[in-house]
């Protein structure tokens, strides 16, 4: 019995894996993430504005953005901005499109908000956003979802997306096996997850 158990589990373990390895697009949400945006819902509230939905696919382009912030001073925010705000955005934006797996032509409506708060105290966050220029995209009906990025206590990039197929962030239904940032190798190793998946659930059934 306790055999059987021990070989359910491991079926269970590897099943799992298997399914987050083939899904790279799966977004683990940081808690100060959901924090900040739940903050900002609350603001869409209180303005009787409906609330921004989770936007996965944008909370992972925040997150590749913010992350370029890293080493970069406060000041530095608003010259941030107007490059990301440009036509030309940042040279390697269309490769951060394709690690979260975001078509182009989906993205032109949406809007990208970094701001620098030391902290990133969710309220204090919220201020920044509400007394600012970028009020007027936090109070526009038009964006219906978000998504945010945070790192080292201070910088934070919000993505605003639109219920239309030209700012939601979506792939535009192709789906991909590269796992971002594990090319090859993760599919590999996906398929290898499947395979003993496979093995043991014949085991199970079988020769259990």
């Amino acid at each position: 019995m306790a055999n059987s158990l021990f070989r359910l589990f491991t079926l269970f373990f590897f099943v799992v894996i298997s399914i987050f390895l083939l899904h790279p697009n799966v977004v683990l949400c940081d808690v100060k993430d959901d924090n900040i945006l739940s903050a900002i819902n609350k603001y869409r509230q209180s303005k009787n504005l409906s609330e921004f939905s989770y936007n996965k696919n944008a909370a992972c382009l925040a997150g590749k953005l913010v992350y370029k912030l890293r080493d970069e001073p406060c000041s530095s925010a608003e010259n941030f901005n107007k490059e990301i705000s440009s036509e030309t955005k940042l040279a390697d934006f269309p490769k951060l499109l394709r690690k979260c797996h975001i078509a182009y032509n989906t993205s032109i409506d949406g809007i990208i908000l970094p701001s620098c708060v030391p902290g990133l105290d969710p309220t204090s966050v919220t201020s920044n956003y509400t007394h600012s220029h970028d009020a007027e995209y936090i109070n526009d009906q038009n964006y219906t979802g978000a998504g945010v990025g945070t790192i080292e206590d201070a910088w934070v990039v919000l993505i605003l997306s639109t219920n239309t197929s030209t700012g939601n962030y979506d792939s535009s239904g192709s789906s991909s096996l590269v796992v971002a940032g594990g090319g090859r190798v993760g599919v590999m190793v996906a398929l290898l997850g499947m395979f003993v998946s496979s093995l043991l659930f014949f085991d199970f059934l079988f020769l259990g």
